[in-house]
């Protein structure tokens, strides 16, 4: 009944519809993205629960508020708005602070359907995004490693387009993420940008890194405080000069990758139910 609406996490749809929304038939959860069809339509969320009254719904934030320019007002205001959610829940600890949410980092699953079985590579580095003000600094890490010898590919949704290289691709809107999950096996190394480096939370860049056994590259400063790091798998990009090129280019050992298993969304789903079952009238820690 519920199945058709949902529209959350890339690769859990059906896993969380048979095991979130399958908890408890009389208590049924539904859980969202902000990037869902339900999101941006308050009127069938309100029409849901006022027709399921013992529907809990859950939002999960995948981004950083403050990334999404564009409708970062709207999103403000739906998570403000009274009744409309059970639970709010974001991958930012900054965010969660500001906005009184709830906290959960680090959930994962890549499904092995998705993605290539004969590990074939076809660059060395590849990323994938919207700009966001960051196109100045991937042209920049481009142009830095692909003099070095490292062959890249980067597919970026941006509207500016004046500066064109070989192996940049530009979109008009994000590809389907199993494209993208493709396409990310096809590399040794997978890249993350943060707009604001200095924020404590990976993307799902760093899960899908680790998940496909890739190396990753990124800006986040804070990541080596984490407690599953390894220097082995990741590195932190400083000065861009400066970056170590053989660590993108090595092929990486498998024995020394961060265990996924960290990462298992059945410890999101623990979350969820603890967290419902002791919340409120709808108050956040």
């Amino acid at each position: 009944m519920l199945g058709s609406l949902i529209n959350i996490l890339p690769s859990l749809g059906c896993w969380i519809y048979c095991h979130l929304l399958g908890i408890d038939d009389s208590n049924p959860v539904l859980l969202l993205s902000e990037t869902s069809f339900l999101f941006r339509n308050q009127g069938i969320i309100k029409a849901l629960k006022k027709r399921m009254p013992a529907l809990k719904i859950v939002l999960y934030l995948t981004n950083t508020i403050g990334s999404y320019h564009d409708s970062e007002a709207y999103i403000i205001s739906a998570i403000q708005a009274k009744n409309l959610f059970d639970m709010i829940i974001t991958f930012d600890e900054i965010d969660s602070i500001k906005y009184s949410l709830y906290h959960f980092e680090g959930i994962y699953s890549c499904l092995d359907t998705l993605v290539r079985k004969d590990h074939t590579v076809d660059y060395d580095l590849y990323f994938c995004g919207l700009d966001k003000g960051r196109l100045p600094i991937l042209i920049q890490l481009y142009d830095s490693l692909s003099d070095k010898g490292v062959k890249c590919r980067f597919d970026i949704i941006s509207n500016d387009r004046t500066i064109e290289r070989n192996g940049i691709e530009y979109l008009n809107q994000n590809l389907c993420y199993k494209e993208m999950l493709q396409r990310a096996s096809r590399s040794k190394a997978l890249l993350e940008i943060l707009a604001d480096p200095l924020r404590s939370s990976p993307t799902l860049r760093t899960y899908e890194a680790i998940a496909l056994n890739k190396k990753l590259l990124t800006n986040n400063q804070q990541i080596n405080q984490k407690v599953w790091y390894s220097s082995n798998q990741i590195q932190i990009i400083g000065n861009i000069d400066k970056i170590d090129v053989k660590f993108i280019t090595n092929a990486i050992d498998s024995h020394l990758c961060i265990d996924s298993d960290r990462f298992d969304p059945n410890n999101f789903i623990n979350f969820i139910k603890h967290n419902l079952n002791t919340s409120n009238d709808n108050q956040y820690e």
